[in-house]
């Protein structure tokens, strides 16, 4: 929450409580008041540290990818169902070849949407929404059949498993009459360029089919080649620490 929150939540309470009819915009408590009490109460107004990633910090990599996903949005604008940004929003059709966006996830379009700084009491950290920013999402749910993905031994979203089905999924949507004459673009955020975390060696099982964080490692060799190693066989199970160092 934000401190002109909290003052306009007591605000609020106060003629509630005391069945008291509201005549001027003068707020019970100020703002200045409410930053007052916080910090009297011992509550520090710090960084959020858990923060997925800091706009302008990314690496290389995944700035790029991020400049090409607004890219191809942006020229495709035309093509997508949208809304105008008025207090009353109106839909805005789409003059030529209608795209559909199907997402995996409704969490993709807030991912990283976190206040700089929050409110925090001593010892005390309460659960927050990660989606505190300006996006507008229109859900419609149409679950006349229900399915679900089988991830196999690759948990990532761009394994050949899964783009079996859904090279599927594009071929059965034609047939839906809420699709119909309309193309189709699928948003799915489980991707390879999220995290670089380190990973240690305790992490790791010994013998096969025991833990594995990774599916695979790479690295660079003495001739400053790029060589791989797969951590899993093809029945998706781990080979373990012994076959892997081998």
């Amino acid at each position: 929450f934000t401190v002109e929150t909290l003052a306009r939540f007591i605000d609020q309470r106060f003629y509630e409580l005391n069945n008291l009819k509201k005549i001027d915009q003068q707020l019970v408590r100020s703002v200045e008041s409410c930053r007052l009490d916080l910090r009297r109460f011992g509550v520090k107004f710090t960084a959020n540290s858990s923060r997925p990633y800091f706009l302008g910090h990314e690496r290389e990599d995944v700035v790029k990818n991020q400049q090409e996903f607004v890219k191809y949005f942006i020229e495709r604008e035309q093509h997508f169902y949208t809304i105008t940004n008025d207090a009353v929003p109106q839909w805005r059709i789409p003059t030529i070849a209608p795209t559909i966006l199907l997402c995996h996830d409704e969490s993709t379009y807030k991912c990283g949407e976190i206040t700089a700084k929050r409110w925090i009491m001593p010892d005390n950290a309460p659960f927050y929404n990660k989606g505190g920013g300006r996006s507008i999402m229109c859900s419609d749910l149409l679950n006349s059949a229900s399915a679900a993905i089988a991830l196999g031994g690759d948990i990532y979203l761009n394994n050949q498993s899964i783009l079996d089905q859904f090279k599927r999924l594009f071929q059965l949507l034609p047939f839906k009459k809420e699709y119909e004459s309309h193309n189709f673009l699928c948003l799915v955020d489980n991707s390879r360029t999220h995290t670089a975390a380190e990973t240690h060696l305790n992490d790791f099982g010994m013998r096969p089919g025991t833990r594995c964080p990774v599916d695979k490692i790479e690295y660079i060799d003495e001739n400053n080649k790029k060589q791989t190693i797969e951590c899993y066989d093809d029945d998706g199970y781990s080979k373990g620490l012994l076959t892997i160092a081998n």
